[in-house]
């Protein structure tokens, strides 16, 4: 029996947004009903569902996507009240969410009022389960929060095609939602950035806890902007990146790349580049074999790189690739011959499953 279904998991919140002052407002907690849970409904008849249930409460209630309370077909009547009282408790598997700031709150209040009133201009008005079910419903309640990654309100959307699917990765849904990793990735032609998939073929200590998780990476097309902390000529994991993994000065570690990067601009003109004092430190990680680790002749120091500074000016992105990762923030990189290319905080899609520890023996460092 899956140990997952029935388990309520408690508030998720982000590992970068943790101990900021930030006060919760409201939550949306994600209910998950796995096929063959009994439903009463509100006459009081049982019956067990088929495909599963996947239902949100916000503002105090129960709101999800289906055939409708009355079991009518079409507009209004495809909202549903009665999911948190109606599917057995004791399977449902559920998540909450918080949110700080009224934003995304409104933006979510605002969607459900106009479907409720039969305005339905940003979702389509009928159910269906294969096109537009109860899932599509809730992630689309998800997606509202996409103002912007660095945002402490950002939810990533659910992982599975049914109830049952996304009750099985939900563990997995949860650590990505905690650890968010975006390092900085710079063109190294004008043609852009392209990433790789997270498919258990490149693992790496994003967030510095030892452990070497399955990742998105990207091609040999573009490189990472490093700063090899310990010096030992190795990116050990995030912390010697820019993104949020990276411990700043203060303690504290950095919102994003930007961020990260913006505390080496020494003389505050917005940009990083031979006047600051941290440049000659900076290096790119050129991963030329794309395996997720440091080889030789795969670190330039900046200085050789023909770069000639970094703008801080980013430009929110948004856009998810076809390998499933998502671009956050972009800016520009001004080399030497004066053509620019793109640098970007890149959310990486990574997973623990089939995880490679970096264990050091007595013949030297064994992956597994």
């Amino acid at each position: 029996m899956n140990n997952k279904i029935g388990k309520n998991f408690g508030l998720i919140e982000r590992n970068d947004f943790k101990g900021e002052g930030y006060v919760i407002k409201y939550t949306l907690k994600i209910n998950i009903a796995p096929s063959g849970t009994t439903y009463t409904n509100i006459n009081g008849d049982q019956s067990k569902s088929a495909f599963g249930h996947v239902w949100v409460e916000f503002n105090g209630e129960s709101i999800g996507w289906g055939t409708g309370d009355s079991k009518m077909a079409g507009g209004a009547e495809n909202l549903t009240f009665h999911d948190s009282k109606g599917y057995d408790s004791t399977k449902v598997t559920s998540i909450t969410l918080p949110l700080y700031a009224d934003e995304v709150a409104g933006n979510i209040k605002g969607f459900i009022s106009e479907m409720k009133e039969g305005n339905y201009k940003h979702f389509p008005n009928n159910y269906n389960l294969l096109t537009n079910n109860c899932i599509d419903f809730v992630n689309h309640i998800l997606s509202l929060s996409e103002i912007g990654e660095n945002n402490p309100d950002y939810m990533l959307e659910l992982f599975g095609g049914t109830p049952n699917e996304i009750i099985e990765r939900i563990q997995e849904h949860i650590d990505e939602q905690e650890s968010v990793e975006t390092p900085l990735v710079i063109a190294l032609s004008g043609d852009g950035i392209f990433t790789l998939p997270d498919d258990d073929t490149i693992y790496f200590d994003h967030n510095t806890d030892g452990v070497n998780e399955s990742t998105g990476w990207i091609t040999n097309s573009s490189a990472f902007l490093i700063l090899d902390k310990n010096k030992n000529g190795i990116i050990d994991n995030g912390n010697e990146m820019f993104g949020n993994n990276t411990l700043l000065e203060s303690g504290e570690y950095a919102r994003q790349g930007f961020d990260a990067l913006s505390n080496y601009d020494g003389n505050g003109d917005g940009k990083i580049d031979s006047q600051d004092e941290m440049w000659s430190f900076l290096s790119l990680w050129h991963d030329k074999n794309v395996n997720g680790k440091t080889d030789i002749d795969e670190l330039i120091k900046i200085e050789q790189s023909e770069i000639k500074s970094i703008d801080f000016n980013y430009q929110e992105n948004g856009m998810t690739d076809e390998s499933g990762n998502k671009f956050l923030l972009t800016s520009s990189v001004l080399w030497d011959n004066g053509n620019y290319t793109e640098i970007s905080d890149i959310l990486f899609n990574t997973h623990l499953n089939g995880q490679s520890k970096n264990l050091t023996i007595d013949e030297g460092t064994l992956w597994l």
